[in-house]
């Protein structure tokens, strides 16, 4: 009798360098079994910079004795050694305040990220404007060279955000606009932007807070994983791909 089919254990999942290939060459938005890419922080980073969503099921408790037995009977030398993953070259960058001449590379630049991942999800009818918010405190973006590569902002918190983080707005700074272009993803950009926002944040004597879409399951994995703590979800003022207000979980910005 046909044994009944199995669930996968982590070893057969798919790699890092798979679900990179899945992402990069494929234009995958959302990766079932992809847990394996916390073995590349790289890749979590890039995760995040595109939104892709990652899927989860629970694993099953049960295993077969004799795939169990097979396993720990098979020689360690037998087993395949896993290819050495490839690295992006390195590449040069600065971040350095917003000037005015660079609004048009900006927009330029969050034109490729609205068509690749709906963000934001409706492209504003004036997008220099959009990524000038009001409060806003300043504004930085990554170069190389002349070339804009991201961009991120900082703002005072609306009401809703205050509120979900539960102390005074004059105390807060929101970071926002936080995008980077689809051509320079896989570098960390993502990250370096983020890390300088909250540092500025702090030189302000300002806490860092940020509100993300709840199911933005790589952005949030960036977060945690750079120690933005959780704060609990509320719903946001803007409007999420679906038409509705956007469910947003709150994060308060490393100390």
């Amino acid at each position: 009798m046909p044994e009944p089919p199995r669930r996968r254990d982590i070893r057969t999942l798919p790699k890092a360098d798979s679900v990179r290939t899945a992402v990069e060459t494929l234009g995958a938005t959302r990766i079932a079994h992809g847990v394996r890419a916390v073995e590349d922080p790289h890749l979590l980073t890039e995760l995040a910079e595109r939104r892709v969503s990652m899927a989860r099921r629970r694993r099953s408790a049960r295993r077969s004795r004799s795939a169990r037995r097979s396993r720990s009977a098979r020689p360690c030398h037998d087993r395949p050694m896993p290819a050495p993953a490839i690295r992006p070259p390195h590449t040069p960058r600065t971040i350095r305040p917003r000037a005015d001449a660079d609004l048009p590379a900006c927009v330029e630049a969050l034109a490729t990220v609205h068509e690749a991942d709906r963000y934001p999800a409706r492209w504003p009818a004036d997008p220099a404007g959009w990524l000038t918010p009001r409060g806003m405190l300043g504004a930085w973006v990554a170069a190389e060279d002349a070339t804009v590569l991201g961009h991120v902002a900082l703002s005072r918190p609306d009401p809703e955000l205050t509120e979900a983080v539960g102390r005074p707005s004059e105390r807060l700074a929101a970071v926002a606009r936080l995008f980077v272009d689809v051509s320079a993803r896989g570098h960390g950009l993502a990250r370096d932007l983020l890390a300088h926002a909250a540092q500025t944040a702090h030189a302000m004597e300002l806490q860092p807070v940020l509100e993300v879409e709840s199911g933005a399951t790589a952005a949030i994995a960036l977060y945690e994983n750079t120690g933005w703590q959780y704060m609990g979800s509320a719903t946001a003022a803007w409007i999420a791909p679906n038409g509705r207000p956007a469910e947003v979980r709150v994060y308060l910005g490393p100390a």
